[in-house]
């Protein structure tokens, strides 16, 4: 593997649901070593820019590209090893342990009846660590708090060894604190050359965590690029249909009704 994950892109990308365009003609790439952080309204298409991304929505037109090579003409087996999505709302009603549903990660790299092997359980623990639900291990995932959950998931992304992650609303439904947790794990799993992608909906926590961004409105790219100039108050309004002012020295976003227009 390559100190630094491969390049994800989308090139010129449309995909079409039910006779209905969702995304049009998005060029976007998503830069090694780093988070991005995706925003946009509801319903701009930012999961299925995701989904599309790692090849489990058909592009209608235009490409996705992994290392410059087709996401459509790789094995699913492979793909799954190289990119890992996370989905928003993952049901885990089964009584699993913290450490089986981390060890679900391994599943790309092994048989359809092999074993995990030694470095595969080297691997869950490490992930664990990394995470900080080690302490978990034998807890069933049915009985672990919102803030618990979202770690041992984001747990088994880090142990598929997948370099590039795509993650749909990491930090919903998270108190504070937890969502903030959240956050520095995705830059520490950056900081080990992972690419790595958030569907986010706190404007803020993109401008503050994120070290690139881009803004979805209606299945277009409305803009991308450092977080603070992507989500600028401009953008802001355009796409949200607010009223948007910065304040204070680190630039944080406040929001209001627009005017009324008599």
């Amino acid at each position: 593997m390559s100190p630094l994950s491969p390049v994800l892109e989308l090139r010129d990308a449309a995909v079409r649901l039910g006779g209905v365009e969702i995304l049009r003609r998005v060029t976007l790439a998503f830069p090694p070593a780093c988070v991005t952080g995706l925003a946009g309204p509801n319903g701009a298409g930012k999961s299925t820019l995701l989904r599309s991304a790692c090849g489990l929505v058909p592009l209608a037109s235009g490409q996705a590209l992994l290392d410059g090579r087709p996401v459509s003409a790789m094995s699913r087996r492979r793909l799954a090893a190289a990119v890992h999505l996370l989905p928003q709302n993952v049901q885990l009603s089964s009584p699993f342990t913290v450490r089986e549903v981390v060890g679900m990660g391994r599943h790309p790299h092994l048989g359809r009846f092999t074993a995990p092997g030694p470095r595969d359980r080297e691997i869950v623990e490490w992930a664990m660590e990394q995470t900080g639900v080690a302490d978990l291990a034998s807890r069933p995932v049915t009985q672990l708090s919102g803030g618990e959950r979202q770690r041992a998931l984001l747990a088994r992304s880090l142990a598929t060894e997948a370099p590039v992650l795509l993650l749909d609303e990491p930090t919903a439904n998270l108190d504070i604190l937890h969502q903030l947790e959240v956050m520095e794990l995705l830059k520490g799993f950056a900081a080990q050359g992972k690419t790595v992608v958030a569907v986010l909906h706190d404007l803020n926590q993109v401008r503050k965590h994120c070290g690139h961004a881009a803004l979805l409105g209606r299945g277009c790219v409305a803009a991308v690029g450092l977080p603070s100039e992507a989500l600028n108050v401009e953008n802001v309004e355009k796409v949200f249909g607010v009223s948007a002012r910065t304040s204070g020295e680190d630039g944080h976003l406040a929001f209001s009704l627009p005017p009324r227009r008599n």
